[in-house]
């Protein structure tokens, strides 16, 4: 499943090599150890960069990842309140 890719900080299995200050990235979703917040992906995306674009500019992310935050975009857009 895509969202394995995701990483929301700080986590219960800090246990992971990961210090506790290493896992506090406002308590906001990241692409797997690259602590790329998920927001700034979608807001290179909703303002029109193609995911080629994207890898390009940031050459360790793969499709995998940006396609992992537009599941979980979508995802989101599914909660009921």
């Amino acid at each position: 499943m895509l969202f394995g890719l995701l990483r929301v900080y700080p986590i219960l299995e800090c246990g992971g090599g990961e210090s506790e200050t290493e896992a506090l990235v406002d308590h906001k979703p990241v692409i797997r150890g690259l602590r790329y917040p998920v927001k700034s992906m979608l807001e290179l995306l909703s303002a029109g960069m193609s995911i080629s674009e994207i890898l390009a500019d940031y050459e360790d992310l793969e499709q995998e990842d940006l396609l992992a935050v537009l599941a979980y975009a979508l995802r989101l857009s599914q909660v009921k309140s």
